[in-house]
């Protein structure tokens, strides 16, 4: 199930109800690679767009959250999180099957 915008921000709302500094907490993008997960503190938010190759227009295809965790490791920042995966897969779990966005 694809997620919007609006499913995005409202679901980190619901987090940053839970952690101490709220709004000003730190984001960190995670992604499972079936033995850990590999994050990222360096993110890029922007959109992506299908361009035909004659160049006869463009379609809006997402709005696209890129992490960055070379630029985590030039910095020494961790990168790879052994272990979390099944955190992570039931709350990804929990959040594509619509539980409201709220784990544990």
């Amino acid at each position: 199930m694809k997620m919007t915008v609006r499913e995005v921000i409202e679901r980190l709302e619901v987090a940053a109800r839970d952690m101490s500094l709220g709004l000003d907490s730190p984001v960190i993008v995670m992604l499972c690679d079936g033995t850990g997960s590999e994050g990222s503190h360096q993110l890029q938010i922007d959109t992506l767009r299908f361009i035909a190759e004659d160049g006869s227009g463009s379609r809006d295809l997402a709005v696209m959250i890129q992490g960055h965790p070379h630029i985590d490791r030039e910095q020494g920042e961790p990168t790879h999180y052994p272990g979390v995966t099944s955190d992570a897969d039931s709350a990804l779990r929990e959040w594509t099957e619509g539980s409201g966005g709220e784990t544990g």
